[in-house]
């Protein structure tokens, strides 16, 4: 078995994040468990003792979980529409107003485009959305692996590091805490409880580690208009082109 490499363990964590709050009707019960026996792993090599001892206890609520167990529980936190008590979307959070929701949104996909990715046609979720912003997280991890395993230069790896840095603090990391332990107080207890308490540790010790100071960008806005709800297709889930 290949040893595991810090960038490799970080970016095995956050795919499995990002599948875990997937789409349950497109992400395989099968796949998703499969993952999650690598997660004790990486997060033991990383020394996240916190997120550790919360992916333990995730373990036989996973084992257990079936495809229809992973859509109920789904539906049960987030409904059909925008849930309004933890809206898994970035602009949904400290966005006063459509005009900065517009500006959040063409920000994320500067972010894609920057790094070659393009919107997968077949897939509908807004670019915003939780499992996204985690999988182009995962995405940038794998490239750092990527350079370091091919004795890239000192300033590529930097270049991929400030990519980290600049994308947590001012998108994943500035308001997916906040949705997390949302998340984790309105499910109370099961899956998606150990999922938000889940993201929540990691993400902190990730902005620990990347020297970013945190500050709990996770106010929701006053109101999410229900005409919002159906306007999910416009931007789907990255792809690598």
């Amino acid at each position: 078995m290949m040893a595991l490499t810090r960038p490799g363990a970080r970016g095995q964590v956050y795919g499995f994040l990002a599948l875990g709050f997937g789409d349950p009707d497109r992400v395989p019960i099968a796949l998703l468990k499969r993952e999650g026996k690598r997660l004790a792993d990486s997060l033991a090599m990383l020394g996240e003792t916190k997120s550790l001892a919360v992916a333990r206890a995730l373990r036989p609520l996973l084992a257990a979980m079936t495809q229809r167990g992973f859509q109920a529980a789904h539906v049960a936190c987030f409904g059909h529409t925008i849930s309004k008590e933890c809206p898994p979307y970035d602009t949904e959070y400290g966005a006063a107003h459509i005009f900065q929701k517009t500006q959040t949104l063409a920000d994320i996909a500067g972010f894609y485009r920057a790094f070659g990715l393009q919107t997968a046609p077949n897939l509908c979720e807004r670019l915003d959305h939780v499992s996204v912003e985690l999988e182009f997280m995962r995405f940038l991890c794998l490239k750092e692996l990527y350079a370091l395993e091919q004795g890239h230069s000192a300033e590529r790896l930097v270049q991929c590091r400030e990519a980290q840095a600049k994308f947590l603090g001012e998108h994943l990391g500035r308001w997916a805490p906040g949705f997390a332990r949302r998340l984790r107080d309105l499910a109370g207890e099961g899956y998606y409880a150990h999922m938000g308490e889940l993201t929540d540790a990691f993400l902190n010790g990730e902005l620990a580690a990347l020297g970013i100071e945190h500050t709990d960008g996770a106010a929701l806005r006053s109101s999410i208009p229900s005409e919002e709800a159906p306007d999910t297709c416009g931007a789907c889930e990255v792809v690598r082109r």
